[in-house]
């Protein structure tokens, strides 16, 4: 998952952007609409046509989204100038209203990839329709979505580069929220210092919309999912079930998973875990049981050893190159090598193996 930091990031990298910036990935263009209505405008003024839809992973295509209705349906404005969006479910987002005038946004009726809200910077779609740029995405900020359980499950077996699940209401339903993982910033001059900051300032605010999408919307709480190689591994031992994967220890060699369901094993793996990069590469002494994926030729090693933190070591089978990371419980009492011991015994059993064989 990109940190909050990656994300400012990229949004400080376009002040320094003096080239228009190329598209990345298959964002369709930002929607033909005017700016956000102010206060004094809401009543009155009524949005055009839109054709914004979401991409669904970093690769997928995406298709339009559905014509939006009129602003005044769709927002409220304050007497402040804050604008709040409203989704064709009911959900609401605010625009603060420093930031208002400088959005232009859809709320598609049906999008088929659940997207609630697609928010772009105003100037840059401007200036890419004033340069006749076939550049999808320009000023792209962020769409949130809406996804099923099952949804969420796919996405986590795969890298999910600029997209982050964050929340989860009362019915099951997940919400991501889909960024860019490029600048999107699109002038004619980029010379202008405070249309820089302004363009960044921005950037700043849309990093916050999760906060205020949960905030404002009853019945939601935070969630938060991993994205690392050893997370998508164990996700996909438990949801992609064509996977193929083995374990393997001293006692009894390797082990077939056969009809085991591999759930309440790795489920306790990615429940409450975060699993981050080790700040070294030398890997701890000692025993370690095998995750092994072999039509991907890698595997996992869980450490066996009394550490407060636990160490997997991630290897692609040519064994020449590996990364360590290191996995911390929220349960402290709670050993990934301790989980990984009892599946290999569940494995056992499955295999007629016992320790008098």
């Amino acid at each position: 998952m990109i940190s909050q930091n990656k994300k400012l990031v990229l949004c400080a990298l376009a002040a320094l952007t003096m080239t228009t910036a190329a598209a990345c990935g298959s964002k369709p263009a930002a929607p033909e609409t005017t700016a956000a209505p102010t206060a004094a405008a809401a009543e009155t003024t009524a949005a055009p046509e839109t054709t914004a839809a979401s991409e669904t992973t970093a690769a997928a295509e995406t298709t339009a989204a559905p014509e939006t209705t009129a602003a005044s349906e769709t927002t409220d404005a304050s007497e402040a100038g804050a604008l709040t969006l409203t989704a064709a479910n009911g959900m609401k987002l605010t625009v603060p209203a420093e930031y208002s005038s400088l959005v232009v946004y859809d709320t598609p009726a049906d999008s088929p990839d659940g997207v609630l809200f697609s928010v772009y910077e105003k100037a840059s779609v401007e200036a890419a329709k004033a340069q006749a740029l076939e550049y999808d995405g320009a000023g792209w900020l962020f769409d949130i979505r809406r996804i099923s359980e099952a949804e969420l499950h796919e996405m986590l077996c795969y890298d999910m580069s600029g997209q982050e699940p964050f929340a989860k209401d009362a019915d099951g339903n997940y919400y991501a929220y889909c960024h860019p993982t490029d600048v999107r910033v699109v002038r004619e001059s980029y010379d202008n210092e405070e249309d820089m900051k302004n363009w960044s300032d921005l950037c700043e605010w849309a990093n916050t919309a999760e906060d205020s999408f949960i905030a404002e919307n009853e019945g939601l709480t935070k969630e938060t999912c991993g994205n690392s190689t050893p997370e998508m591994l164990i996700a996909r031992t438990m949801w992609m079930k064509d996977t193929k994967y083995d374990l393997n220890y001293l006692e009894f060699g390797e082990l077939d998973p056969k009809d085991v369901d591999p759930a309440p094993f790795a489920g306790r793996l990615l429940d409450g875990a975060v699993y981050e990069m080790a700040e070294t590469s030398e890997a701890p002494d000692g025993e370690y049981y095998i995750l092994e994926f072999p039509e991907t030729e890698e595997r996992l090693d869980f450490f066996l050893m009394d550490a407060e933190k636990s160490y997997v070591r991630h290897v692609w089978m040519d064994e020449e190159n590996a990364e360590l990371y290191t996995i911390t419980f929220e349960d402290k009492d709670r050993k990934a090598s301790e989980i990984m011991a009892e599946w290999y015994q569940a494995l056992a059993e499955a295999n007629g193996k016992t320790k008098a064989n």
